[in-house]
């Protein structure tokens, strides 16, 4: 048998140069195949095969050229319905001949002569396994040998046909090579209807892939033509290492019975004993449901947020019980990173995550209260330091995106002079400088968020620089390119708000072409989807302000079709969600300043519905709450643009009611009194518009006791330093238009 294997293996590699080469077969059969005398098989084509090999040439064996070239019984069913050549077809074709190697049959050999049948064998019917095929032949060949002795009147005729069979049974399976149906059943069964499969793209991949698990076979390991499970490996391993799986077995006997004789001696005390047992359990329940509830949904799913919540649900249950008995240092930083990693999946800002901020910030929190006593206990550790610092930037990313910006701003301040200090002591270790250059990103988007762009510029362009210092180190680094490709961007839309609209589109467009081959070759990599989401959003928005409207529809589209990718594949990702939603407003944004308000309406209508469900499920998310009060916004403007102007005062009243909320839980947010200006100022300009279609004095009342409001706010920004230079002009232009009228 292994023979037979070996010789297949080398006709494998004979194929997979000619593929390597560009050239498929077509027509691979036996008498296509020259076996030298020292055992070397040679591949040849159709036409030479044929002056070299007359004999192969039998009817049941020969090419059909009316729908290409072909032999039925190797043909793929592509090839039987004429459809294009890929190197699949000859995948298939080697399976037939492994098939005939292993069993002595072609896997419909008694339809060949009618090619109707074999047509539709071919393409309808599944080839029943090897194994089988020679049971079935070796119980005929027994019945034809019983049918000689009990058959007296036709000894002579039945003697031959025992003969006749005998001789055929011979040819196909020699006696020299005991091929038995218990020496095909499992793997060379599997691998060879493997190469068999109807569809194409579910046969091997490559006749190399072919001869592998072939090989994998011979050498007693796991193939990949069968389902990787435990039990299986555990078979092939078994089978590989009997004797060392035995003496392990008796050794492990040995122990446990040692441990067992000194914990009997040993007789520990009541309350230790309980003890024991209680973190026994925990530590079970947790391998089970890994085991048998978390790992089988995460292997199904595309998206993994719903196995996310199951974790979470079972990992507090243990954490919390584990962490009330320790004083292990070991286990309490382990515990620490578990509650950071339960962190993570409740409602991580910037990762995929169940909408759950307040239980992040919690779990966030005793992971804290655990790293702050180690270091307190171990100051000159490092490692600790690190760690604590990694989470003081954790807590902070929950701050900022619940609304509190200054107490975001004071954590990742905390985080960037620790790190500082820990680069102090490593300064060529990278992990810590890309530690540092990630807190001091973070802080700088405080400054960005509350319109102070110089300082917020502070602290992104060091960390750019140490990203391009890493970058530059280890190119292949993908983190590296990411995170490098996100400064640009920030950058780029920082200096956009300075006015320096071309600088700003030339670092957005820098980091988009950093991004764009990562997503390309990670098509499921969400981290890079959201960066190359994030590059498009921002190119837009400068598209927007030179005007260019149809270039901002462009770049929004692709920004929408990259957030739609990601919810599709995880429909429980609140982040995904959230970034969708922003998507349909940015697009309606385009097709509102393009005079189409009512196709503007109803993306922001499918935005308000996204964004309405994440704020029900998470009533916290300080950033969902902002951008909900701007789709409201949104709305009012497309309302504004059909002449809708009580349906668009009504969207800004719901837009002002909602800035006025979140600016009582963070008082210290500069966009907020920014955005209830201007909210102010289009409520005026509702009454404007409505003065001049009817000549009602009192909307001219109404609109200037709402922009002397808004004047009052804007006035009151410039005086506190805030950047408000593109909305002056807007301001101005609404309050001439009431003096004019």
């Amino acid at each position: 048998l292994n023979q037979r294997l070996d010789l297949f293996r080398k006709v494998c590699t004979a194929v997979n140069f000619a593929h390597r080469n560009l050239i498929v077969h077509r027509d691979l059969k036996p008498s296509n195949i020259l076996v030298s005398k020292d055992g070397l098989p040679k591949l040849l084509d159709f036409g030479i095969s044929k002056i070299l090999s007359p004999e192969f040439e039998q009817i049941n064996s020969s090419t059909v050229t009316k729908l290409g070239v072909m032999t039925p019984g190797y043909a793929s069913p592509e090839q039987m319905q004429n459809k294009s050549v890929t190197t699949a077809n000859d995948i298939n074709s080697l399976g037939v001949i492994l098939y005939e190697l292993l069993s002595g049959h072609r896997p419909f050999e008694n339809k060949e002569n009618d090619f109707k049948e074999i047509f539709r064998a071919v393409l309808e019917q599944e080839p029943a396994p090897p194994s089988s095929v020679i049971d079935a032949v070796a119980k005929h060949f027994n019945e034809k040998i019983e049918a000689e002795t009990e058959i007296k009147n036709f000894e002579k005729s039945a003697k031959k046909q025992a003969e006749t069979e005998e001789n055929y049974f011979r040819r196909t399976l020699p006696q020299t090579v005991n091929l038995s149906s218990n020496s095909l059943r499992g793997d060379l069964d599997n691998i060879v209807l493997k190469a068999l499969r109807k569809e194409p793209e579910r046969r091997y991949s490559s006749a190399e892939n072919f001869a592998a698990d072939v090989h994998l076979h011979q050498r007693g390991l796991p193939v990949s033509a069968r389902p990787n499970t435990f039990s299986y490996r555990a078979e092939k391993f078994i089978k590989r290492n009997r004797l060392a799986v035995a003496a392990s077995f008796v050794i492990l006997l040995t122990i446990l019975a040692g441990i067992a004789a000194t914990l009997w001696q040993a007789r520990r005390a009541e309350a230790q004993r309980i003890r024991a047992e209680n973190r026994f359990n925990d530590v079970r329940n947790l391998a089970n449901s890994f085991l048998f509830e978390i790992t089988p949904q995460i292997e199904t799913l595309s998206g993994a947020t719903l196995a996310k919540e199951m974790l979470v649900k079972r990992a507090l249950e243990y954490l919390d019980s584990l962490s009330a008995e320790s004083e292990d240092n070991t286990l309490r930083r382990e515990l620490a990173a578990a509650y950071e990693k339960v962190g993570d999946v409740q409602g991580n800002p910037f990762e995929a995550n169940i909408g759950d901020m307040r239980g992040a910030l919690e779990s966030y929190e005793k992971a804290r209260s655990i790293r702050v006593k180690m270091v307190e206990k171990n100051p000159e550790n490092l490692e600790l330091k690190t760690e604590l610092a990694k989470n003081t930037q954790l807590i902070g990313d929950i701050l900022f995106n619940s609304g509190k910006q200054k107490q975001a701003e004071e954590k990742y301040t905390e985080a960037v002079k620790m790190q500082e200090e820990i680069l102090q002591a490593r300064p060529d270790d990278k992990q810590t400088q890309f530690g540092l250059a990630a807190a001091r990103f973070a802080l700088g988007t405080t400054f960005f968020w509350n319109s102070n762009y110089d300082e917020s510029l502070k602290y992104f362009v060091p960390a750019k620089e140490t990203f391009e210092k890493l970058n530059e180190s280890d190119p292949v680094n993908e983190i590296y390119i990411d995170r490098l490709a996100n400064s640009y961007i920030r950058i780029g839309e920082t200096i956009a708000w300075q006015d320096k609209l071309e600088d700003g589109e030339a670092s957005i467009q820098k980091g988009q072409a950093m991004i764009a081959p990562l997503v390309e070759r990670h098509p499921n990599n969400a981290r890079f989807r959201k960066t190359l989401w994030t590059a498009n959003l921002r190119a837009g928005e400068i598209f927007l302000d030179w005007e260019k409207y149809d270039e901002c529809l462009k770049v929004w589209g692709k920004a929408l079709e990259l957030a739609k990718i990601s919810v599709a594949q995880d429909p429980k990702n609140v982040v995904a969600k959230r970034d969708l939603a922003l998507s349909f407003n940015k697009v309606g944004d385009a097709l509102d300043s393009s005079g189409k308000g009512e196709a503007a309406m109803e993306n922001s209508k499918q935005a308000l519905k996204l964004q309405q469900e994440i704020a029900e499920s998470d009533s916290q998310n300080f950033e969902i709450r902002r951008q909900l009060a701007s789709t409201f916004k949104r709305i009012g403007y497309a309302q504004t643009t059909m002449k809708d102007h009580g349906g668009s005062r009504a969207s800004f009243e719901n837009a002002m009611r909602q800035y006025e909320e979140l600016i009582k839980l963070d008082p210290n947010d500069q966009k907020l009194p920014r955005e209830i200006a201007i909210i102010s100022q289009t409520i005026g300009e509702t009454f404007v518009a409505e003065a001049k279609e009817r000549d009602k004095n009192a909307n001219l009342e109404k609109a200037l006791e709402w922009l002397e409001k808004s004047r009052s706010s804007f006035v009151e920004l410039k005086e506190k330093g805030s950047y408000i230079d593109r909305l002056t002009d807007k301001e101005t232009k609404a309050r001439a238009n009431i003096f004019f009228h």
